[in-house]
């Protein structure tokens, strides 16, 4: 199957020629430069639970390892609903309808 017609000119006619316009930015904003990022609650809380767990000196290797092996030939189930549960306990959600619990 050929397709013709379709390259870099095509394209440039498509959407034309479109200046780039720069952001207005303040003089300080300007000098500060970089990226910044800004990590939820919800993410700090996983990362501290995460952080906490591998700081104990009673992680089952030996049941992590099962683990990893039946998930690795698709030995694992976990049931739909009980995996569903889980979520909308996490979220908030409850099962009845689309109502967050407060």
């Amino acid at each position: 199957m050929v397709i013709r017609g379709i390259g870099k000119g095509y394209i440039s006619k498509v959407y034309g020629h479109r200046p780039v316009k720069e952001p207005d930015l303040k003089p300080n904003e300007a000098e500060q430069g970089g990226d910044s990022v800004e990590i939820s609650k919800a993410a700090k809380e996983m990362q501290k639970l995460v952080q906490n767990t591998l700081a104990l000196d009673d992680v089952r290797l030996e049941k992590v390892e099962d683990l990893k092996n039946k998930i690795d030939t698709g030995q694992y189930h976990v049931p739909a609903k009980k995996l569903a549960d889980a979520i909308l306990k996490y979220t908030g959600w409850s099962r009845a309808g689309d109502v967050k619990n407060e």
